[in-house]
């Protein structure tokens, strides 16, 4: 009975020390949908979206960071800030995720959102005006946390950028919602505001 318990002990380890394929002519598990995810939030740091067993068992993706326009969204986003007063050129929302294309044909098929991202465009008369710009984008950022949470699809916070123009050169501010939040609730505004963004 020993001996016997034994045998199967020493066949279960053997077993489970072999590297047998996910898929189906897909050989090791490093060729897999499931590992490129893993190689993707090592490499960019972020949650990559989730993907349902039935998508990966169906057909292996290869995923490539992709952009898409949200034309509801951004009609939300212009409508808000004209309220607030704010005098832009443009403003768009923008989902940011993957685009899963298939590993055999390369045909582009579903898009994972993980964030939603915020561009927004300003005519100033003078760049070296950080309290006017700062205050600007005070009522931006203030305008955009104070959409209802779960509005704007993705998990993850997303980005807002600001690019103020003048007759002569621009000036680009891009940060994640979530570096200035507590900020903006605490009221930071003006210069103050303007140097942190552009730091």
């Amino acid at each position: 009975m020993i001996k016997r318990i034994a045998a199967l002990t020493l066949l279960f380890i053997l077993l489970c020390g072999c590297n047998f394929p996910l898929l189906q002519g897909q050989g090791s598990f490093s060729q897999t949908a499931t590992e490129q995810m893993v190689l993707t939030l090592t490499a960019e740091g972020t949650i990559p979206p989730s993907v349902s067993p039935d998508s990966v068992s169906k057909q292996p993706c290869s995923y490539n960071w992709a952009t898409q326009s949200l034309p509801n969204e951004s009609i939300l986003l212009q409508n808000a800030l004209q309220t607030a007063g704010v005098a832009f050129i443009s403003a768009r929302a923008e989902a940011f995720g993957e685009n899963c294309y298939d590993a055999g044909t390369g045909l582009a098929g579903s898009f994972s959102t993980m964030e939603t991202d915020f561009r927004i465009f300003l005519a100033v008369g003078d760049l070296g005006n950080k309290e006017e710009m700062g205050n600007t984008a005070y009522t931006i950022i203030k305008t955009i946390l104070d959409f209802p949470q779960g509005l704007f699809p993705g998990a993850n916070p997303g980005y807002i950028g600001i690019t103020y123009e003048s007759d002569t050169s621009d000036l680009n501010l891009w940060f994640q919602i979530s570096f200035i939040q507590a900020d903006i609730i605490n009221g930071m505004k003006g210069v103050e505001l303007f140097d942190k963004l552009n730091s």
